[in-house]
């Protein structure tokens, strides 16, 4: 059966190297207090599309396709967002043999390339076009954040250095325009 997950860059070489594994065994919950769903941290949630929507990067910017039997179907909440665009499986682990493909947006590329997430690993990468883009594109790739902190996937208009005075001297600080956002819900080009 093939399946979908989206994760965060910097958990991808760890990924490649045991497979998806539950938050009970990688205590790596990024999600903020009280803004998760009561979901099991026992398991790992994949997703099949229901429809052209293929990826969730509020998830996580990379999306991985997985080829696996025995996952379970779940059933949503009533008042789950996601419940008209996937269904929604879960599994004990993915192992690492089971992950087919890692499609990572070509927008977030130059970015990415300026960091060392992707060393020894990039050669397994396929990058991917969005159909929906922000309307700054050429802005936004220069400045977008791919890191999984604070301003996750926002771009920035006019980003740039000023001397500004705070207390008793200035300091060197970076201003910009107004925030970029991506289409966060987005349709990889296949």
């Amino acid at each position: 059966m093939k399946l979908f997950k989206n994760v965060g860059l910097q958990e991808l070489k760890d990924i490649l190297n045991y497979g998806i594994l539950p938050i009970s065994i990688t205590g790596n919950d990024n999600w903020e207090e009280n803004y998760r769903s009561n979901n099991s941290r026992e398991v790992v949630y994949l997703f099949k599309p229901k429809g052209k929507l293929n990826t969730f990067m509020q998830y996580g910017l990379v999306l991985l396709e997985v080829e696996t039997e025995n996952a379970v179907k779940t059933e949503f909440m009533p008042n789950d967002v996601n419940k008209d665009y996937y269904d929604e499986f879960i599994k004990d682990k993915i192992e690492t043999g089971e992950i087919k493909k890692i499609y990572i947006p070509k927008i977030f590329e130059k970015q990415i390339k300026k960091t060392d997430l992707l060393n020894e690993i990039e050669n397994r990468v396929t990058w991917v076009e969005l159909e929906k883009l922000p309307e700054e594109t050429e802005e936004y790739e220069k400045t977008v954040n791919v890191s999984d902190w604070y301003n996750y996937l926002r771009g920035f208009k006019n980003l740039r250095t000023e001397k500004r005075f705070f207390v008793d001297d200035f300091y060197e600080v970076e201003v910009y325009d107004y925030v970029i956002e991506p289409v966060r819900q987005n349709t990889i080009i296949f």
